[in-house]
């Protein structure tokens, strides 16, 4: 019933052509540096489908002890002070989505809420992502990858108000 209710939403939503469909905008991919990729030149609805019927990257299931781990990993990267110098810097908090390898490393990162993030919102952005490529730099993000050898997306909250990392 949700899927037939979800279809329905979403054939309301997709333009019939595509002169108004939005392009999605790329995440960042992680080679020998690090490069903002052009948008695709065709337009393509990857976050309906998602919606529509759930993403295909696995869960990342983990015990509180792996979690704590993780962030406290990440935490220690995370330099809000650009973050501060922002008036009612506590209100702009961001989650980002962290594609990890099989091999443990970061491949990708991406904005997930805000999806496009303005303002002091790219601000928070940049942060969080720093806190995360860094975090990969100095070892890689401590995810036990014998639960996921094909590799995983976590999704990071960055919470400025509490100094808090949570995984969603």
């Amino acid at each position: 019933m949700i899927l037939t209710q979800r279809i329905l939403i979403a054939a309301l939503l997709v333009p019939t052509s595509g002169a108004f469909a939005q392009e999605p905008t790329s995440p960042l991919r992680r080679t020998d540096t690090l490069t903002f990729s052009e948008p695709e030149s065709q337009a393509s609805t990857p976050g309906l489908l998602e919606w529509l019927f759930g993403s295909a990257a696995p869960e990342a299931t983990l015990t509180p002890k792996e979690r704590s781990i993780i962030r406290d990993a990440i935490s220690r990267n995370w330099d809000k002070s650009d973050l501060k110098m922002i008036e009612d810097f506590e209100q702009y908090v961001v989650r980002i989505s962290v594609q990890i390898g099989e091999d443990g490393r970061v491949e990708g990162v991406s904005p997930h809420t805000p999806s496009t993030p303005l303002g002091a919102y790219a601000i928070a952005y940049q942060a969080a992502l720093s806190a995360v490529m860094t975090t990969d730099e100095n070892g890689g993000i401590p995810l036990p990858m014998s639960k996921f050898p094909n590799g995983v997306t976590l999704v990071l909250r960055f919470d400025p108000s509490s100094g808090e990392i949570r995984l969603s």
